[in-house]
């Protein structure tokens, strides 16, 4: 990826950000810690996995300092199995930035960096599961919530899932939008 056409947006534990930092490649601009506010960037607290440091830089960076291109990715450079979930070389991630085309990004606004379709998360949130699986808190309240949200006129449905794992590339123009 040309610095020019974007940035890399990684979230990260304080003893992984340590590990970001010693890249010599400085393939992520934006590494947010999600467990030590003495850090430069980090979020407010350490919740919501990586959405909240994928969020905060977008809050932080909204009206004037978005790249055309902004990638969203966790800061493994581990390889398998901690990175089991990065598609590139090696299982890291400075590959998976080297090969994005941001013309693709910038074409289609949004684009998943998960490209296995053997393993994702099918079905993630399984709504009606009484009771919910232990590491799906979320599940009742969802349900509870689903109209709000969706609208009056939609039904909650019995499963929710997308390819997985939070770390996607999107314009601009998308996030915006």
């Amino acid at each position: 990826m040309h610095k020019a056409a974007g940035k890399a947006v990684d979230t990260a534990s304080s003893t992984e950000k340590k590990t970001l930092e010693k890249r010599a490649d400085k393939a992520v601009d934006y590494g947010y810690t999600v467990n030590d506010t003495n850090t430069p960037l980090h979020t407010v607290r350490n919740k919501g996995r990586q959405s909240l440091s994928y969020l905060t830089y977008i809050v932080d960076n909204y009206d004037h300092n978005l790249a055309d291109t902004i990638a969203f990715i966790h800061s493994h450079k581990h390889g398998f199995p901690r990175a089991w979930h990065t598609d590139a070389a090696g299982y890291n991630n400075v590959n998976s930035l080297r090969i994005l085309q941001t013309a693709y990004v910038q074409k289609q606004g949004y684009v998943n960096l998960r490209c296995n379709p053997e393993i994702g998360c099918p079905d993630e949130l399984q709504m009606h599961q009484r009771p919910p699986e232990a590491h799906h808190e979320a599940e009742p309240a969802l349900s509870s919530v689903w109209t709000l949200i969706m609208g009056d006129n939609t039904t909650v449905p019995d499963v929710i899932g997308v390819a997985c794992c939070a770390q996607f590339a999107e314009s601009k123009w998308q996030v915006r939008n």
